[in-house]
């Protein structure tokens, strides 16, 4: 028999993220966390009994997001970065009213993560992490620049 997944749509603001999960119906929606080391540690206790059978999905948000991936990389979970553009065509496709909210989008990820499991754990296995970086070094290259000619 095969076993039953979970899957975690995470929405990422800068000072909080919000967070649904979903086993077939949703066992928590649009629980809020503080975005600093406590909040993801009271996150882990929430998932911890799910590590093998879970997949997390998160938008990227700027750096925003960039912690929290990291926390949950770092403690083996499987968690992939989903495609805004892919997200926002899916919420269109999936959703009467078009208006989107945190609460909506939080919801939203963690059902395109199961629609499109297969798909997101090709995409970001060959995903390195120095693609990251050299986006940061690339925003903060521009940043100074602005700067530069500002003066």
């Amino acid at each position: 028999m095969q076993r039953l997944m979970v899957y975690c749509g995470v929405d990422v603001s800068k000072h909080s993220f919000l967070v649904s999960i979903k086993n077939g119906r949703f066992m928590i929606k649009d629980r809020v966390f503080n975005m600093d080391r406590q909040g993801f540690e009271e996150f882990e206790e929430i998932i911890k009994g799910f590590r093998d059978d879970l997949l997390i999905g998160m938008e990227p948000t700027g750096i925003y997001h960039q912690n929290l991936l990291n926390f949950l990389k770092d403690r083996g979970y499987n968690s992939v970065v989903v495609n805004p553009y892919n997200l926002k065509q899916f919420f269109r496709f999936t959703n009467n009213k078009p208006t989107k909210t945190d609460k909506k989008d939080a919801k939203t990820i963690c059902e395109f993560v199961e629609f499109k499991k297969e798909e997101l754990i090709k995409e970001n296995r060959g995903i390195d992490e120095s693609r990251y970086k050299i986006r940061q070094l690339v925003r903060e290259k521009e940043r100074v620049t602005a700067l530069i000619a500002w003066t």
